[in-house]
């Protein structure tokens, strides 16, 4: 046999064996192109089960602080309750919904698939039903393309395999917690809504216990939810309460400023290199946040212009706390020369008041702040464990 014709016989055998290969190659490339399609489609429905339990975890968010009032009536805590698990199931629902998965551009949501209950602290979930014992603090959600929603996922080769389509289901939990606020950062863009009045921590407490002002009476607003008169304090004969959010000596109109306009990154600045924030960094026993032992009517009529608006609240540490009036002393110094210890800021609403012009009424509430500084040590799953006095619910977190 000659070399040329040896050449041949080896060209002659490749043709098969590429034939052969040629099969392999191209279900590699149908079974690549399939896998990508169902890695997509599984991403595309994480994404919309996680809007989803987000979203309707946020509308649990407004009703948790009114449902916590201290002696709220168990028919309110119900109200509130239903009224934030009904709202958090239908915008799951929605915000589900919104967003397409593989091909398909809307996703219908199963009720079933929605649900809304309490997490503890040991991480057992239970379902939500009215007048429950827990306020709920979870949404979980189920989005899915398979027999029961939206049909399986067509697979553009499988069906050379046999398998022309693939069912694909992505679970999302989200959950409402809870914090203290250690402090707040400059913002970027905006300012920051706190009031520029001092409240003392001690009655803050007392109010959270048992819903009473230090006189020992309760208010109620219209809806027959408590309230806390902040101004005047009743706990000491003077007007004091007036506190500088840039640790400055300023005027009424500064005052005025800050009650409607929030405080500035510039004042936020200050506070922090002043040494005033975070409080975790404060001394304890210094009273050192500039204010003032007067506090002009016209400031207090400011505040009550804003009604229905939501600032964080100074708590103060008392220099002498003693329960016999004569020997309370909320601060140190005199005149335009006092100092607060600021230990605590707390979320409220300015609500109404029967004399806008002499006090300042308020009820705790829920403020997302993108500029306030949380402990992480103080964060857990709102309703669980006993509440702090001073907690803030944070932003809805995906947990699942």
């Amino acid at each position: 046999m000659t070399k040329s014709r040896m050449n041949q016989k080896r060209r002659g055998a490749i043709v098969p064996l590429t034939a052969l290969l040629l099969v392999f190659l191209i279900g590699l490339a149908a079974f690549a192109v399939d896998t990508s399609w169902m890695v997509m489609t599984q991403s595309e429905l994480q994404n919309s089960a996680d809007a989803a339990a987000l979203a309707g975890a946020q509308q649990l968010v407004k009703n948790y602080p009114l449902y916590s009032l201290p002696k709220q009536s168990s028919d309110n805590k119900t109200a509130y309750a239903d009224a934030a698990a009904a709202s958090a199931q239908a915008v799951a629902k929605s915000y589900g919904a919104a967003n397409g998965a593989g091909g398909k551009s809307t996703l219908t949501y199963l009720d079933a698939d929605i649900e809304v209950g309490f997490t503890d602290a040991n991480g057992k979930f239970t379902a939500y039903s009215s007048g429950g014992h827990d306020y709920p603090n979870t949404v979980k959600v189920r989005a899915r393309r398979d027999g029961s929603a939206n049909s399986p996922l067509k697979l553009f080769f499988g069906a050379v395999l046999g398998k022309g389509t693939v069912p694909l289901t992505a679970p999302a939990t989200a959950m409402i917690f809870t914090a203290n606020v250690n402090g707040f950062k400059a913002p970027a863009s905006g300012n920051v809504s706190i009031l520029p009045i001092t409240y003392d921590v001690n009655d803050w407490k007392s109010f959270m216990d048992s819903g009473k002002g230090p006189d020992g009476q309760r208010s109620y607003d219209a809806n027959a939810n408590p309230q806390l008169q902040v101004y005047d304090a009743f706990r000491d004969t003077g007007n004091f309460g007036q506190l500088s959010l840039s640790d400055d000596n300023v005027g009424d109109s500064a005052m005025r400023s800050w009650v409607r306009d929030g405080c500035t990154p510039s004042d936020i600045s200050n506070l922090i290199s002043y040494g005033l924030l975070p409080l975790s960094s404060h001394s304890a026993t210094a009273w050192d946040w500039q204010g003032s032992t007067g506090f002009e009517s016209s400031l207090v009529q400011s505040v009550n212009d804003q009604v229905g608006k939501t600032y964080w609240l100074p708590l103060f540490k008392p220099f002498q706390a003693n329960s016999s009036s004569p020997m309370y002393t909320p601060g140190v110094g005199t005149g335009s020369n006092y100092s607060y210890n600021i230990v605590a800021f707390v979320p409220v609403k300015i609500v109404p008041s029967t004399d806008p012009g002499r006090q300042v009424m308020v009820q705790p509430v829920s403020i997302i702040d993108s500029s306030a500084v949380f402990d992480v040590n103080s964060v857990q799953p709102a309703g669980t464990a006993t509440s702090s006095y001073f907690s803030s619910v944070l932003p809805p977190r995906l947990t699942d």
